[in-house]
């Protein structure tokens, strides 16, 4: 009897053994499926936050894949239901619905940048171009010589941010820096002068100059006014 007792007792350890060593897969089966998933979810959320930084500075962004979120959403309430009855990997592997989750949000993560990414390229293309100025053509006053350097310094700082589209702190910072640059070009691209002076300024930036006619009594006032009239020479033009 006391052989069998402790054979009896050394079976019982060997199935604890065994029990121990299948709940030490399981875990380890578990964590790694964890560990996946938390992955995945941090390149979604922040995906998420950008999209919604990229929103609340109401700049358009085309429609995600509804198909996509759709999958996505299919795939996690299975899981979920399976795992709730039977939290166990099983739960996880049954079926194709955890490869459709991993995969489809990924995708979403993917759909969600690329959405923000061509709409900052948009919004910044259009931006730009409406700060465009013709440096030519701006009548060098010294206040229109000191906005012109404060314009050339935000421009080119501005111009830096345009590639780091997934900086939500550069988005901010391009939203609001850039009134002042719309502020700057407004005023360099619409001084204040009489039609004759505007007329006389546009053709002397143009590479034939201005004609003798359009240096009016009114424009030379305006230039001697603006100390402005010892910059211009008359010089003879070709044949």
């Amino acid at each position: 009897m006391a052989l069998l007792e402790r054979c009896q007792v050394l079976e019982k350890k060997r199935e604890r053994l065994v029990a121990l060593n299948a709940d030490s897969q399981e875990t380890t089966a578990l964590k790694t499926f964890s560990n996946q998933l938390s992955t995945t979810v941090d390149e979604v959320t922040k995906a998420i936050e950008l999209r919604t930084a990229y929103l609340l500075e109401q700049i358009s962004l085309q429609e995600v894949d509804p198909q996509v979120v759709k999958e996505v959403s299919v795939a996690l309430g299975h899981i979920l239901e399976r795992f709730k009855e039977n939290p166990t990997r099983n739960a996880l592997v049954t079926g194709s619905d955890w490869p459709t989750l991993a995969n489809g949000a990924k995708a979403l993560a993917t759909s969600l940048r690329e959405s923000c990414r061509q709409g900052w390229r948009a919004y910044t293309e259009a931006f730009f171009a409406q700060v465009e100025i013709v440096e030519s053509k701006v009548v060098k006053t010294d206040t229109n010589i000191a906005l012109l350097q404060e314009y050339r310094k935000l421009h080119r700082e501005l111009q830096t941010l345009k590639s780091d589209w997934e900086s939500i702190s550069a988005v901010r910072s391009l939203k609001s820096r850039g009134k002042r640059l719309l502020e700057l070009a407004k005023k360099l691209n619409e001084f204040d002068a009489p039609d004759e002076v505007k007329r006389f300024l546009d053709a002397v930036s143009t590479n034939g100059g201005a004609p003798l006619d359009l240096l009016s009594v009114e424009v030379v006032e305006w230039l001697k006014e603006q100390d402005l009239f010892s910059r211009y020479k008359i010089v003879v033009g070709g044949y």
